[in-house]
């Protein structure tokens, strides 16, 4: 499974480039226009979209028929995909911590709650993104899902503004504190059902 998880890392070495061209751009950004959160954002999310690099690689080549030829089982085969998925999230945001600290020591202030906040949801977000979306691709396909994700997506912002149009309350800060704290948790069961989902599809699914 290990080797799995390497052959994932040799795929994204040069997409890795563009990563990095992509933090470079947006800590200068973000230094110039002091928006932690946004440089959170930006990062974090795109490191959690290099699993569809993967994807996208093992389609081209025909990786999972090559793979399944050999003594691996189909649960491993997502279970690596799930941890390279994990590592490169994780990685993200230690990226984006280190560049915030990095930024506010430059402009010579502390790091705030609000800097901690934000990676800290944005690494959720990151978690439950792929945990919805790795079961589409594994189910419809990599183009198919990104065009699901994109309606499973605009779901909440409709919801919101519902809401708005009907004057419901917004929640006070120390009911999103708390949703925040318990927020980390909530997105590894999410994470976890995921795998159990795509390992379901990918077993009865037809290469």
């Amino acid at each position: 499974m290990l080797g799995l998880v390497i052959k994932d890392f040799y795929i994204t070495k040069k997409y890795m480039k563009t990563i990095f061209m992509i933090v470079i751009f947006y800590s200068v950004f973000c230094t110039i226009y002091n928006n932690m959160s946004f440089l959170a954002g930006m990062i974090i999310l795109s490191f959690s979209m290099i699993v569809l690099t993967t994807i996208a690689y093992d389609d081209a080549v025909k990786w999972d028929k090559y793979a399944l030829s050999m003594p691996i089982s189909r649960k491993n085969i997502v279970f690596a995909k799930y941890v390279s998925t994990a590592i490169y999230i994780l990685s993200g945001s230690i990226i984006t911590l280190i560049l915030t600290i990095i930024i506010r020591l430059i402009k010579k202030v502390q790091v705030t709650n609000e800097d901690l906040i934000a990676i800290l949801a944005i690494l959720v977000i990151g978690f439950v993104l792929v945990s919805i979306l790795l079961p589409l691709v594994y189910k419809f396909g990599l183009e198919k899902a990104r065009l699901l994700l994109v309606v499973v997506f605009a779901i909440p912002f409709g919801l919101v503004l519902i809401a708005k149009s009907m004057n419901i309350a917004v929640p006070s800060e120390k009911s999103i504190y708390n949703i925040l704290i318990f927020s980390p948790f909530v997105a590894l069961i999410i994470f976890i059902l995921s795998f159990y989902i795509s390992s379901i599809i990918y077993e009865n699914k037809e290469l």
